[in-house]
């Protein structure tokens, strides 16, 4: 296992290498970092390359104003480490990302798997009232400055999500969600994203899916947000071939909340088209 730091598009990114064979990158949510894979990376690195790192602004990676693109911080990160071709695997923010540099770069995505992932150019998919008012509460948080009422709303929406009660999660994954949110938070509140931009990718994903031909898998909690589960429509319906499956009563982070099914599921797909 090789951890540390290297230097994509002018900013430090925080890394882990780890397993051998074909390589499965792994790409976070904009609601965790690194760890979110913690319980996918021993059980993919018996039988490929796993390469897991922090997005700019995210965990121990650096953030810096100026435009910046997060599908091609994927690029730099494979460039820095040698890999022509990989499986992804990305997570919300993270999927959007994955999704963007599929389309950009196809010749170096051997397989595709998204998890409650966003989708650059998507439709407009309303949320019931119940959801926005969440939502509206965050914002308030967030512009009181109040880092820990912010995440322990975050927590309710992203984590335990619309399917089940608090207690229903377990404690292990709400405290590792709580931490890593809690940071992100921290980061954004002190001003750290100051002046970072991201321009969407033109034209976008979401006109650009049926040009892939790459194996697909979409992954989505039943409890996850409204327009979060209309866009795993969207990805499944957009690229052939591609799979869906629902993962019955978890949110925004299944892998995390019921990692032994999750990885089978992964590991099954994987190994069939990788």
């Amino acid at each position: 296992m090789t951890q540390g730091f290297i230097r994509v598009n002018g900013v430090r990114l925080w890394y882990e290498d780890t397993g051998s064979g074909k390589a499965v990158t792994l790409v976070h949510a904009g609601i965790a970092d690194h760890r979110q894979w913690d319980e996918q990376v021993p059980a993919l690195a018996e039988y490929y390359r796993v390469i897991r790192y922090d997005m700019r602004g995210f965990g121990q990676s650096e953030i810096k104003p100026g435009e910046a693109s997060l599908s091609d911080d994927i690029r730099g990160v494979l460039d820095a480490l040698g890999v022509e071709r990989t499986a992804l695997m990305g997570c919300s923010m993270g999927g959007a990302a994955s999704i963007d540099f599929a389309v950009t770069y196809p010749e170096r995505v051997g397989a595709l798997i998204t998890v409650g992932s966003g989708l650059s150019g998507a439709p407009d998919h309303n949320n019931p009232s119940e959801q926005v008012a969440v939502m509206e509460e965050a914002e308030a948080a967030q512009k009181a400055g109040d880092i820990a009422r912010l995440t322990e709303i975050e927590a309710r929406y992203w984590c335990q999500g619309f399917a089940r009660s608090a207690d229903q999660v377990k404690p292990s994954v709400m405290k590792r969600f709580l931490e890593m949110e809690s940071n992100n938070n921290r980061r954004y509140v002190a001003g750290e994203w100051e002046g970072a931009e991201f321009p969407p990718l033109d034209p976008p994903a979401f006109g650009r899916l049926g040009s892939l031909t790459l194996p697909t898998l979409v992954i989505v909690g039943s409890g996850d947000e409204a327009a979060v589960q209309a866009m795993a429509d969207d990805i499944a319906n957009g690229i052939p071939g591609a799979r869906k499956v629902v993962m019955e009563g978890l949110g925004h982070v299944p892998n995390m909340d019921e990692p032994e099914e999750f990885n089978r599921i992964i590991l099954e797909f994987l190994r069939s088209v990788w």
